[in-house]
């Protein structure tokens, strides 16, 4: 009987072992793809005629992100207050701050669309529809036309 408990105690921690191997290698790992390869890959894809790059002082003023926690990005946006064109692609220092760098953008996109909301549908429209991607350390926003080419385009350069 004790043999028999023994075994079951052996095949128990093996069968842990091996739940913990295949959770730790399932987690997401930073992407080792230069900022500048994801960013040619997506950029013919993106409508940024008439939109100009933005520096960190704007990235920071407009998303109120922690700028010491990008490694880098591109940022592309208009200086009309009618264009709500935009396109900015982060490369995190940190995987683990993908969500909460994430959700500061999306209540970035939800706010500027209820400044919107009441005069300009067109507008509305495209920030409702934004693209929010967040893989490999990587983060793409994108307002503008022909998003899902442009999150398929994405994925498939930084995996």
């Amino acid at each position: 009987m004790k043999k028999i408990l023994l075994r079951l105690g052996e095949l128990l921690c093996v069968a842990a072992l091996i739940a913990f191997i295949v959770f730790v290698s399932s987690e997401e790992k930073k992407s080792d793809v230069p900022i500048d390869e994801v960013y040619t890959s997506v950029e013919t894809l993106c409508d940024l005629e008439g939109l100009g790059k933005g520096s960190v002082t704007e990235l920071k003023k407009q998303f109120a992100l922690d700028t010491e926690s990008i490694e880098d990005f591109y940022y592309y946006r208009s200086d009309s207050v009618m264009d709500v064109r935009e396109l900015l692609i982060l490369s995190l220092r940190d995987i683990t701050l993908q969500e909460s760098t994430q959700e500061i953008i999306r209540t970035y996109a939800n706010e500027k669309k209820q400044i919107f909301s009441s005069y300009a549908p067109r507008e509305e429209e495209m920030l409702a529809s934004h693209l929010l991607v967040a893989k490999n350390g990587y983060i793409l926003f994108y307002v503008g036309d022909n998003t899902e080419a442009v999150a398929s385009e994405f994925t498939k350069a930084i995996s």
